[in-house]
């Protein structure tokens, strides 16, 4: 079973929201375990699988611009990052 929490920093320009298993580790099924907002814009989102970076169908973390198109992605697996790149496309 998943908890999310949701801690917030610097009078609400900053808020991250974040999932965990019942062994308290970052992990989500459905989505990424980590997203951090600033200004209430995504700024960033991190895919965890019980504690470990990692997604098998995408990057496992993206970085966004202000304007939140995505300025950055990275590829992790069993915490090995496999590729980083900032303009990669995922079909």
């Amino acid at each position: 079973m998943e908890s999310m929490y949701e801690k917030v920093y610097g009078n609400d320009k900053y808020v991250i929201k974040e999932w965990f298993d019942e062994n308290k580790k970052l992990h989500r099924d459905d989505g990424p375990a980590e997203i951090w907002f600033h200004e209430n814009k995504k700024h960033k989102e991190v895919w965890y699988q019980h504690g470990e970076e990692q997604r098998t169908d995408g990057p496992s973390m993206i970085e966004y611009y202000e304007n939140e198109t995505i300025k950055f992605k990275q590829f992790c697996y069993k915490e090995k990052v496999l590729v980083i790149d900032d303009s990669l496309t995922i079909s």
